[in-house]
């Protein structure tokens, strides 16, 4: 059980590391300076992947939580 808690732990620190430059990579995107803000498929992509990622980590954390 310690073993599934530490992967759990591990799972959800990478996840966290994925979600901090999905976030930054949407900033730049967004704040390109002398550019328009445009939505095209790539900043649709972006976001979805943001949203996917905060998922991942709610399921994990109560995954984590009733573990423990």
């Amino acid at each position: 059980m310690e073993g599934d808690i530490h992967g759990l732990d591990a799972d959800l620190q990478a996840k966290t590391a994925s979600l901090k430059l999905a976030h930054t990579r949407l900033e730049n995107r967004t704040n390109r300076p002398g550019m328009d803000l445009c939505r095209d498929e790539v900043q649709y992509g972006l976001v979805n992947e943001v949203h996917q990622l905060e998922a991942t980590i709610m399921a994990l954390k109560q995954k984590l939580s009733e573990a423990q």
